[in-house]
């Protein structure tokens, strides 16, 4: 298997956790969330996307320079205007690695690829209300 096939495998596995006040929302890939689904509704909100700034191109960066990163993005979604809410990505069987992330809602898919692009992120998460994770 390749690199980057061994990457989309673990980044599809992987447990991303919104960090919601009531209970946290759990997202897997693949499968629609009836919770997110819900928290978007309330903000009016048609989409989603869920990124991070830690770890470049899936480079270990030491945790300090992670959270300089994270605090960066959270300035800049920001500037964007929409709401957001903290969150976490890790993976899945070892809990090997674990990021902040950030979720957005109503960002437009090639805005949230643009802005993964500006961290570079090899991967992050977007779907639409009611859809499933992407």
């Amino acid at each position: 298997m390749s690199q980057r096939t061994e990457l989309e495998a673990a980044y599809a596995r992987a447990v991303y956790r919104v960090d919601v006040p009531a209970r946290p929302i759990f997202l897997h890939v693949g499968e629609a969330s009836p919770e997110l689904a819900l928290w978007l509704a309330e903000r009016g909100a048609q989409r989603f996307a869920f990124l991070s700034a830690a770890n470049p191109g899936s480079e270990p960066l030491p945790e300090a320079e992670n959270a300089r990163r994270h605090r960066r993005l959270v300035e800049r979604v920001g500037t964007i205007g929409l709401p957001a809410i903290g969150g976490e990505s890790c993976e899945a069987v070892s809990g090997g690695w674990r990021e902040a992330s950030l979720l957005v809602a109503g960002l437009e898919r090639e805005a949230a690829i643009a802005l993964a692009r500006e961290f570079g992120q090899a991967a992050l998460l977007v779907g639409e209300l009611g859809g499933p994770v992407e």
